[in-house]
């Protein structure tokens, strides 16, 4: 997972916009630990979601997300995900978004690469 945590580093750029179906969008801050529930998890990403409100997205939820895409050729529902990472998504349910975004540009990456 680290190796998919350096990739995705070095993809993201500080103040990149993440686009929300609204028109909206969030703003990608940088690599930055978090806890979930007590638990610490070192490899996350901090985004913005409003002028005073950050959140953070852990490289376990993307690479599950990455996981099953890569298996199943779709991306997973958030259904699915909120199974395996129900205090992240509960508590987070921006981070879904977030997730989908940095993993179809890991996606569009690995298509411009073959």
């Amino acid at each position: 997972m680290e190796d998919l945590f350096n990739r995705i580093s070095n993809l993201l750029v500080p103040n990149e916009r993440i686009p929300l179906l609204n028109g909206d969008f969030y703003t990608y801050l940088n690599p930055s630990p978090t806890r979930i529930n007590g638990e610490l998890f070192p490899l996350a990403f901090q985004y913005r979601i409003s002028a005073t409100q950050t959140k953070r997205v852990t490289i376990n939820l993307i690479h599950a997300m990455y996981q099953h895409h890569l298996n199943n050729g779709v991306m997973p529902s958030k259904a699915e995900m909120l199974a395996q990472f129900p205090f992240e998504l509960c508590s987070r349910p921006c981070n879904f978004t977030a997730a989908i975004y940095i993993i179809q540009k890991l996606i569009s990456v690995d298509v411009n690469n073959k």
